[in-house]
């Protein structure tokens, strides 16, 4: 029975979604705007940093982001932006990523204004148009139909910045990282790909898929590509954090590509 109340939530979820997006135009209710506060964290991305702030800002009420230790210009151009609060960890050579240290202090620092809507994101990756509309809608909807977690379409943008690979496992990409942060949150405790939503509301019963896109430009070029595969290897040989390996990520068998809508694609 929890099963298939789980399962018509879901469904009811989606169908009101699709109808409210599409009617829209013709419909004169006006949702209350959650507030949306995001949480990024980056070391030595003052290449990706102007863009990412370009694109996300109009779309998000606060920012917290966590410097790790940059060397290059990504702190001061961290530090230019309007409504930001940054937490800056000194460099350190060698230097580690301590990805769950990090999140616990992004976390704690967005739990000062818990309970809240909180959106995770990269550097390198970049919300699509009307992004804002389509997550306010959604928050309303999950609050309604009880769930604490969406999860959006992750579009891998492929050769050209119009276009996603959509074959096998790259068109069926979601990540649910836009979540209810509440004072009870748990930490999942992988060291790496782990998600940001509570751990111990990670099933079906609190997570939902919304047609909602986000993009990825790490993977543009074969170079990047390769740099990405070497990356993970390097940071987990054992594929202990993902069984599939990091293969796949420079495997062209079957590539499909689709061009993104005109009015899906992002702006900076």
């Amino acid at each position: 029975m929890v099963r298939l109340w789980s399962l018509l939530r879901r469904l009811l979820f989606q169908v009101e979604f699709y109808l409210r997006w599409k009617l829209r135009r013709f419909c004169n209710r006006k949702h209350t705007v959650i507030p949306l506060t995001l949480l990024i964290q980056f070391r030595n991305e003052a290449d990706n940093l102007p863009g990412f702030f370009a694109n996300a800002c109009p779309q998000v009420s606060h920012i917290i982001a966590l410097d790790d230790g940059s060397s290059d210009a990504s702190a001061t151009i961290a530090a230019a932006v309007s409504n930001l609060s940054l937490i800056s960890k000194p460099p350190v050579t060698p230097h580690h990523w301590d990805e769950p240290g990090n999140k616990r202090l992004l976390i704690n620092e967005a739990l000062l204004k818990a309970p809240c809507w909180i959106l995770v994101l990269d550097a390198d990756e970049r919300l699509e148009q009307h992004f804002h509309e389509r997550a306010n809608l959604a928050i309303h909807l999950a609050m309604r139909y009880r769930f604490s977690s969406i999860a959006l379409r992750f579009g891998e943008l492929w050769a050209d910045t119009s276009q996603v690979r959509i074959d096998g496992i790259w068109g069926k990409k979601r990540r649910a990282c836009l979540f209810l942060l509440q004072h009870d949150y748990q930490l999942q405790s992988a060291d790496f790909h782990a998600g940001w939503n509570c751990a111990n509301k990670n099933t079906s019963e609190h997570v939902v898929s919304a047609d909602i896109c986000f993009y990825h430009l790490g993977m543009l070029t074969a170079a990047q590509r390769e740099s990405r595969k070497f990356k993970y290897k390097q940071l987990d040989p054992d594929n202990q954090w993902q069984s599939i390996g990091y293969d796949y990520l420079t495997d062209l068998h079957g590539l499909t590509l689709k061009k993104t809508p005109a009015d899906r694609n992002f702006l900076e």
